[in-house]
């Protein structure tokens, strides 16, 4: 019986032996095919150089392989990073001349960007040509620091600020930005017109409306546009005294709210500076003067 024990035992040393051996067959032949360093045997030296060297190898080729995988994705940012990895951990060798390879495929993507930003430009689309330029600058950024085998490869990032500073102070561009943004705004301005005509009290709606628009656009034809019904509106004699009396209205109103929520919440000093910041500006007035001030 001991024998027949003895006889297994040994058997299963041998199928154990033989598949270690498989596996380092296994490793080797995959080594050679792809250069991924051979397992090494289990209890081996931590500290051993050669073991060191092939963990790096290891590490290196998983990280391009995924950096491959998110470059076919067009996910740049990620794909640069893993690329410079590999090149940190084995410099430009094996593995880390394929990660070379893939930075200079980014590097010609970004530098096809580039261009595409300055035909937009060139043709007169402002917005895209910005957009684009920005893309490029943050995108393509950095990709040859640390790696001085490119150091004379034009930097994308740098060209990209020069392009978006070349379209930001082109006076056309600068009105065009002005005239897309001033038209998004002013789209309300025919509803507030005709809720004015309805309820003379919305009447500063749209003057704010008209205010804002003229002075934060005023390059642009819509604009000038703005500023020119912002001058009607002001020359009405009627219509200013409405708009002045809603705009007293609405502070007074406001005021006495904050006053209320103070007093509500115990904070006597805070109601009473606002108390005296209105009374200042309406002098002579009582509460109760104020407050009707306050109703439409």
């Amino acid at each position: 019986m001991n024998a027949i024990h003895l006889r297994r035992g040994q058997r299963s040393c041998h199928w154990a032996a033989m598949s270690v051996l498989a596996l380092c067959a296994l490793s080797n032949h995959l080594y050679a095919q792809t250069g991924i360093p051979p397992i090494r045997p289990r209890g081996a030296d931590p500290n051993d150089p050669a073991q060191v060297d092939a963990a790096k190898q290891r590490k290196a080729n998983r990280y391009l392989l995924e950096g491959r995988k998110l470059l076919d994705k067009n996910k740049i940012k990620q794909a640069k990073a893993k690329f410079k990895a590999v090149i940190g951990l084995v410099g430009l060798e094996g593995a880390g001349q394929s990660a070379f390879n893939g930075l200079m495929v980014i590097h010609q993507r970004g530098m096809e960007s580039l261009g595409q930003a300055r035909n937009l430009y060139q043709d007169g689309k402002y917005r895209d040509a910005l957009k684009l330029a920005k893309e490029c600058r943050v995108l393509y950024s950095n990709i040859w620091v640390g790696v001085e085998a490119a150091s004379g490869a034009p930097n994308v990032s740098r060209r990209a600020v020069k392009l978006i500073n070349r379209i930001e102070t082109d006076p056309k561009a600068r009105i065009a930005f002005q005239e897309y943004e001033a038209s998004k705004r002013s789209k309300k301005i025919p509803r507030l017109e005709k809720q004015a005509r309805k309820d003379s009290t919305r009447y500063l709606d749209l003057y704010k409306a008209l205010k804002s628009i003229s002075k934060r656009f005023p390059d642009c034809p819509t604009g000038k546009q703005c500023a020119e019904q912002l001058a009607e509106l002001k020359a009405d004699k009627k219509t200013w005294n409405l708009i002045k009396r809603e705009e007293r209205r609405r502070y007074i109103a406001s005021a006495l709210d904050d006053i209320k929520q103070f007093e509500k919440a115990g904070l006597r000093k805070e109601a009473e500076a606002v108390y005296r910041k209105l009374t200042k500006k309406y002098p002579g007035k009582s509460r109760k003067e104020l407050q009707k001030m306050a109703k439409k």
